[in-house]
């Protein structure tokens, strides 16, 4: 009996959210928002956890009041069955520890003065905000340590946002130009093959989430592969021979449009009737949050090819707050464990370098200066998708232990893998480093009545 392997890449060239267009029938933004704020206190005790600082002063009052805004991957406190590998687990602490703690006087120092910064601008105390941003001057850079390059990039958010605000123009701050995120998280092709040959999570996201795929295609005998920003056609070309040397029937085909919202389910050729629709969308739903017609259209489309099972890998972070404090600070322990995991696996400096400068270097920016239109940089977690995807009656199916096991193989591969943890948050798998959340692996499936 013959396999039918057909695939279709979705590449989406609009990449400008600004200027979209809100009708009474697109999807709001707010529901974003004021979902991250709601669940957190619908779920307070399960994301709330004790930060202990031995005599607390007031520059770390910003951590104890929005501590329970920032999760770990903790089996006590999330509920997550954290699961055991052979690798020895060596103690060191995490850039969120030190953060929270001060354990170091550096680390310490430059905290109170970058969380005291941050609690000025929010106050709109913006003269005292950029004397502290100079004291921070003194103690970050580029190229330095994990904590010194944090810094730099936190800094140069908060300058910006500080020239928005006073309507002023520095050459830290709105003087400076970057690119535009959504641009910029396409990295140069050689640093994107740096990042998936030395970075855990990036094959991690991909084993365990085509063994998702495997674990729901069942004994179809034709599959219909749709995977969003598939990015290099060169790819396909490689799948296409890996298919014909093992004797599968294998077509694909680039759909390309200038708008999402161009796209409909005659983009695709003809779904045959026996035929089972994979959708598969890795680090891309969340970068249309910012163009929330878009996302809607797009959940649309999907559900109208009737697909047997969707898999979404995305960032999992809550740095879509409304509130700008709060959102600041997770997005501060978030790229902390990317920074310190970048450090921990990537063995090329001139790559980290690039991707710091680029990629990280205009999210940070863009999550702590933007607001508005112009934030297009919305990651949120896994609990705000499961009540998006809810909408669409899209429902959650638990991903196997076969991901569970795929994901494990692949941090045996790694010198740094055992800082690498997992855990499950409903019936999603959670992707972390030394216990902080980085990414989600969900699995999602559209069953007609």
């Amino acid at each position: 009996m013959s396999f039918v392997v057909k695939f279709s890449a979705v590449d989406d060239h609009a990449l400008e959210f600004s200027a979209y267009s809100r009708g009474k029938n697109y999807l709001d933004e707010d529901f974003f928002d004021d979902f991250t704020n709601s669940a957190h206190l619908l779920h307070d005790d399960v994301l709330k956890r004790v930060v202990s600082i031995n005599s607390p002063k007031k520059p770390f009052n910003i951590l104890n009041k929005y501590a329970s805004r920032c999760r770990r991957l903790n089996g006590d406190n999330l509920n997550f069955s954290i699961y055991e590998r052979e690798s020895q687990v060596i103690s060191s602490p995490s850039v969120e520890t030190l953060i929270h703690l001060g354990a170091e006087k550096f680390i310490k120092s430059s905290s109170e003065c970058l969380l005291s910064c941050a609690e000025k601008v929010d106050k709109e105390e913006y003269e005292e905000a950029y004397e502290l941003l100079l004291k921070c001057d003194r103690m970050s850079s580029s190229k330095g340590s994990v904590v010194e390059r944090l810094l730099f990039y936190f800094s140069e958010g908060l300058y910006e946002r500080i020239d928005r605000e006073t309507w002023r123009v520095t050459h830290k701050g709105l003087g400076k130009k970057f690119e535009d995120p959504l641009v910029a998280v396409r990295s140069s092709d050689e640093t994107m093959i740096a990042f998936h040959n030395e970075l855990p999570v990036s094959q991690i996201t991909k084993f365990a989430g085509m063994q998702a795929v495997v674990d729901n295609v069942g004994e179809a005998r034709k599959v219909h592969f749709i995977d969003f920003e598939i990015r290099k056609g060169r790819v396909l070309r490689r799948l296409a021979s890996f298919a014909g040397s093992l004797g599968l029937s294998f077509s694909f085909e680039v759909v390309v449009v200038e708008d999402m919202l161009e796209l409909d389910e005659k983009s695709f050729s003809r779904v045959d009737v026996d035929e089972v629709v994979v959708v598969y969308a890795e680090y891309t739903l969340s970068y249309m949050i910012g163009g929330p017609d878009r996302l809607h259209h797009v959940m649309k489309v999907a559900r109208g090819l009737r697909f047997r099972v969707m898999v979404v890998a995305e960032v999992e972070a809550n740095c879509n707050s409304p509130i700008f404090v709060e959102r600041f600070v997770e997005a501060m322990l978030f790229y902390g464990a990317y920074f310190e995991s970048m450090a921990g696996c990537v063995k090329s400096e001139e790559h980290r370098c690039i991707a710091e400068a680029t990629c990280f270097g205009s999210s940070i920016r863009n999550v702590v200066a933007a607001e508005g239109r112009k934030r297009k940089i919305r990651h949120v977690g896994i609990g705000v998708w499961r009540a998006f995807f809810a909408r669409f009656v899209f429902e959650e199916t638990e991903l196997s232990m076969s991901s569970v096991y795929q994901a494990n193989l692949v941090v045996k591969n790694f010198a740094s893998g055992s800082f690498f943890t997992f855990g499950i948050d409903g019936k999603s798998l959670i992707i972390g480093w030394k216990g902080t959340p980085m990414s989600s692996i969900s699995a999602w499936r559209f069953d007609l009545f």
